[in-house]
C-alpha cells in the first residue's frame, strides 16, 4: 500500500510541475487601446489611452484557466485635440479626479474558433462595474531580438457609455444627437513573459 501511495504522490508532483503557471506583464510601450464612436451620424470620433498596465496568467494551453487584468489611466486619453481631451476628463464624461482608472478583469475564456476566444469579464468605469464579453484573437507567442517572449492578442468589444454614466451629449440644428452611445474598443495587447 505504501508503494502505491508513493507512486501516486510522485505522479501528482510530476503533473503539478507540468501545470506550471505562465506569467506575463502588460507591455505598455507596444500595446495600444483605441476607441471610436459615431459623430454627427456621418463620421467617427476617435481616440486612444496611452498609459496602461496589466497582466496575463495561465497554466493550460487552451487558456481555459487564463486570467487577464488591465488598468487604464484615464488621464492619458488622447484625441489629438487638447481642448476636447480636457472636456473628456471633466465630470461631463470620465470625471478623472474622482475616477482616474478604468479596469477590466477576466472571469472566463471560452474557445470560439481557430485562435478566437470569448472572454467574459467585468469592466469598471466611472465607478460603475458591469459584466461584458469581449472577442479576443490569439496572435501567438513570439520572441524578439533580445530574447524576450511575448503573448500577442487582438481584442474588440463595444460598450454603451450611457450605462457607465459617461453620458454628456448635445444636439445639432436638426435635433440629432452629436455623439453616439456605442463606443467601439480595439486593443492590440502585448504581454511580455516574466
Amino acid at each position: 500500500m505504501k508503494k502505491v501511495l508513493t507512486v501516486v504522490s510522485m505522479l501528482a508532483i510530476v503533473a503539478a510541475s507540468f501545470a506550471q503557471t505562465n506569467s506575463y506583464k502588460w507591455d505598455a510601450v507596444h500595446s495600444n487601446i483605441n476607441f471610436e464612436l459615431d459623430y454627427l451620424g456621418i463620421s467617427e470620433a476617435t481616440g486612444r489611452f496611452s498609459q496602461s498596465e496589466g497582466s496575463l496568467m495561465y497554466s493550460k494551453a487552451d487558456f481555459s484557466d487564463a486570467k487577464i487584468m488591465v488598468t487604464v489611466d484615464v488621464n492619458s486619453i488622447n484625441t489629438d485635440n487638447e481642448q476636447r481631451d480636457g472636456h473628456l476628463k471633466s465630470p461631463d464624461f470620465f470625471d478623472v479626479e474622482k475616477h482616474p482608472k478604468i479596469t477590466f478583469e477576466s472571469k472566463k475564456f471560452t474557445k470560439a474558433g481557430k485562435d478566437m476566444y470569448k472572454v467574459d469579464g467585468t469592466l469598471t468605469m466611472k465607478g460603475v462595474t458591469k459584466d461584458i464579453i469581449t472577442e479576443a484573437k490569439y496572435l501567438g507567442e513570439k520572441s524578439d531580438a533580445y530574447g524576450q517572449t511575448y503573448s500577442l492578442w487582438k481584442v474588440d468589444f463595444e460598450v454603451d457609455r450611457q450605462e457607465y454614466g459617461v453620458s454628456f451629449n448635445k444636439t445639432n440644428a436638426a435635433g440629432d444627437y452629436v455623439l453616439g452611445d456605442d463606443v467601439r474598443m480595439s486593443i492590440n495587447a502585448k504581454f511580455v513573459k516574466q
